[in-house]
C-alpha cells in the first residue's frame, strides 16, 4: 500500500469478468475434450504461462516496493508526525528529509510496475491458453481480480455472484489433473 493519490486505471470489473466467464468456459470445454492433445503438448509452449508467471512476478516486486515506501512513510511519520488531510500536506511536513524523497522515487516505481501488472493481465486476457495449465492461469486471474470487499459483494448481482462462483469451480478440477 503506498500513501499517495495516483489512481490505476482499471478495466470495468463487470464487463471483463463477465466475458471471462463465457470465454472461459467455451476454451475449458475444447481444452478437456482433447485431454490427450493438451497433454501432449510440451511443457513452456503455452504462452498464457509465461504471461501468468511474468504477472506474478510483477506482483511480488511491487509488494517489495510497496511495503519499502509503507516502511518510509512510517518512519517519517514516526520522526516528522503524520501528514494527511487534517494535518500539513507529505510534502511539507517531510519534503526536507531525504527519505521522502526515496519514498516518493518508491511510490512511481510501484505506480509504474501497476501499469505493467496491468498490461501483463490485459494480454493473458487476449492470448487463447493452449494447455490445461495456461486455461487456469487464465481462471485464477480472474479471480484475483475479483473484487471480494463485502460492501461489493453486497451489492453485486446475481450473475456475478454465479460467475465468480463459477470460475472458482472451474478451478479445482484443472488442480486436480495435475496441471497447476
Amino acid at each position: 500500500m503506498t500513501d499517495h493519490n495516483t489512481t490505476m486505471p482499471t478495466p470495468t470489473r463487470r464487463a471483463a469478468l463477465s466475458g471471462s466467464v463465457v470465454a472461459l468456459a467455451g476454451t475449458a470445454l475444447a481444452l478437456l475434450g482433447s485431454r490427450a492433445a493438451a497433454a501432449a503438448e510440451p511443457a513452456g509452449t503455452d504462452p498464457v504461462l509465461a504471461l501468468w508467471r511474468h504477472y506474478n512476478d510483477l506482483l511480488r516486486q511491487q509488494d517489495l516496493v510497496s511495503d519499502s515506501a509503507t516502511a518510509l512513510r512510517a518512519v517519517l511519520a514516526a520522526r516528522w508526525g503524520e501528514a494527511g488531510e487534517a494535518t500539513l500536506p507529505a510534502d511539507i511536513l517531510w519534503g526536507h528529509d531525504p527519505q521522502y524523497a526515496e519514498m516518493r522515487r518508491l511510490i512511481n516505481e510501484s505506480d509504474r510496475l501497476g501499469g505493467l501488472i496491468l498490461d501483463t493481465g490485459d494480454a493473458m486476457a487476449d492470448t487463447p491458453a493452449a494447455s490445461l495449465a495456461g486455461l487456469r492461469g487464465k481462471v485464477q486471474l480472474a479471480i484475483s481480480l475479483w473484487p471480494t470487499n463485502q460492501d461489493y459483494l453486497d451489492n453485486c448481482e446475481y450473475h456475478e455472484d454465479v460467475a465468480l462462483a463459477v470460475l472458482r469451480y472451474a478451478d479445482r478440477p484443472l488442480v486436480i489433473q495435475g496441471e497447476g
